[in-house]
């Protein structure tokens, strides 16, 4: 929360911090599914400390809204998935979790004066004289709908778990010849060349006959299924249900923009009053849409069925039948549209598919800021096709393979060649010079990948979305002497804070065995509303 007003990331340990809890959840954390009863709403266990669905969706939204004041761009639920924003903003919490447990068991605490300090100091709380202004604290934090007393046990914490990151790391160096061997591959600059080999360019094998067709048949069997069919029923709940209970006072537009004058490039109010209305209105809607469902979400646990709940509150219901998770009909073809956009469609779909027959789902949020909920009608298993009526469909996938086959036989007989008796096809295309600190975006991350594995001369193979493209390292440019010195004390401060990184990393990792991690991955799709 507190990096939100200002962020403490200006200490070397700090920032290595914050490189550790944006590593992605899945490769740094792991934790197990967790379906569990004894916290129904938690998004995850973190040792006795539960991170509830509230505290998660709080600090989801903060986060949100410093990005859309900043880019004037809406987020989606997708996004928020895509971007890796959720599990950010969960990696913190959970980090913060074994933090604040680690330091509670060491006894460390902060005194009141650094948390005074600490609080006065952070900009967005000080006039334009620079000095804390009462005023503007109470309505920032009454913007940010938190009370005193839950900030400056935020700050606390921080200071806290600041304080233990710092030992963690006390006594962390570079050496000189990592540091020098960073600078010299940070500003080197490679040439290469490629040549790309596609599938769809080589021959198309003639049909083989049924014998060798069917055993491909036999062998991919799951590649030719008539997928599961589910029908559906849904409620909707929509923004323009609650817009009417909303209501913004001046003092709450004025609490909103100093909450967020700083993204919005300080300009006047005045200048920008119509879009700090319009974001607080759409978040205060938002809100109350959320209370309104978890009102349904009691009714239906109380036994009311989703026909009498659209009934009873006005809601609008839809159904669809016989749609496959891909979101076709058993022949294949898109489904009729059902939903009043592409993206809810293929969100009821989604959700759908996760519950059993005859149950509902909870309330998810759609990606225009409405609520669904969901209850799977029907379910028709998957069921293997026959292969006499999918003889040609068997022979286009096989004939398929056999071109991929070819074309990865093609490049690696040229890299072969390349790499044995320095034979240099004539279709080498040259690519743009790149180097580690200034990418070049016309070169894929696939074949950089290769080029930077290979030493001058040598040729390597990268998968690419088209095919098969062959790689070869012609030079490496090393960096001027000039270069190198101005760059030096940089990449040396580059290179302490990456080795800061692995060791705080290695310590959390530690603190997760101590600390065990469940994660209620159903709790955050919800929460996500994805």
């Amino acid at each position: 929360m507190i990096q939100a007003f200002q962020r403490f990331s200006q200490s070397t340990i700090a920032k290595a911090f914050l490189i550790v809890v944006a590593l992605s959840f899945a490769a740094f954390f792991g934790g197990s599914n967790y379906f569990g009863s004894r916290h129904a709403q938690s998004v995850a266990e973190v040792g006795e400390m539960t991170i509830s669905m509230r505290d998660f969706r709080h600090a989801l939204e903060q986060e949100v809204r410093s990005i859309q004041a900043r880019t004037e761009q809406p987020i989606s639920s997708e996004d928020l998935l895509q971007m890796g924003l959720a599990n950010s903003v969960l990696n913190t919490l959970i980090s913060n979790a074994l933090l604040d447990q680690e330091a509670n068991s060491l006894g460390l605490a902060a005194s009141n004066m650094e948390i005074l300090d600490t609080i006065h100091g952070i900009k967005a709380f000080q006039n334009e004289n620079g000095q804390f202004d009462r005023t503007l604290f109470d309505r920032i934090l009454y913007s940010n709908r938190m009370t005193e007393d839950s900030f400056v046990e935020e700050v606390k914490s921080e200071l806290i778990r600041k304080q233990l990151m710092g030992a963690v790391v006390a006594g962390s160096f570079a050496p000189k010849a990592l540091s020098d061997l960073m600078l010299d591959a940070q500003y080197q600059i490679r040439q290469g060349a490629i040549v790309t080999i596609e599938p769809k360019n080589m021959t198309v094998p003639a049909n083989p006959g049924d014998s060798v067709l069917e055993a491909f048949y036999t062998e991919h069997k799951d590649a030719f299924m008539q997928p599961e069919l589910r029908s559906f029923t849904a409620v909707l709940l929509q923004p323009e249900a609650v817009l009417g209970d909303v209501v913004i006072t001046d003092e709450d537009i004025q609490s909103e923009y100093d909450a967020l004058k700083e993204n919005l490039g300080n300009k006047p109010l005045a200048e920008v009053k119509d879009k700090v209305k319009k974001s607080l209105t759409q978040q205060m809607a938002v809100d109350k849409l959320y209370e309104l469902s978890q009102t349904l979400e009691d009714e239906i646990a109380g036994g009311m069925s989703l026909e009498e709940l659209a009934n009873t509150y006005k809601l609008k219901m839809m159904t669809a039948e016989g749609i496959t998770q891909a979101g076709t009909n058993a022949e294949g073809n898109s489904a009729a549209q059902f939903a009043p956009n592409e993206d809810m469609q293929a969100q009821i779909i989604s959700e759908g598919f996760s519950i059993e027959e005859g149950v509902e789902s909870t309330f998810i949020e759609t990606t225009d800021g409405g609520y669904f909920v969901v209850r799977a009608d029907k379910v028709s298993s998957a069921q293997p096709l026959i292969f006499a009526d999918v003889k040609n469909r068997v022979y286009k996938e096989w004939a398929n393979v056999q071109q991929v086959q070819e074309a990865y036989n093609s490049a690696g007989k040229i890299a072969q060649g390349i790499n044995l008796d320095r034979t240099i096809p004539g279709t080498l295309s040259l690519l743009p010079n790149v180097s580690l600190a200034n990418s070049n975006k016309e070169v894929p991350e696939e074949i950089l990948e290769v080029l930077y594995r290979l030493v001058p001369g040598k040729a390597g193979i990268a998968p690419t979305d088209k095919g098969f493209v062959v790689v070869m390292l012609k030079s490496i440019i090393p960096p001027s002497p000039q270069l190198l010195n101005s760059q030096k004390e940089k990449v040396e401060k580059e290179t302490l804070q990456l080795l800061q990184t692995d060791v705080l990393q290695s310590y959390l990792n530690a603190l997760r065995i101590r600390y065990p991690l469940k994660v209620n991955w159903e709790a955050i799709h919800a929460a996500v509303g994805a």
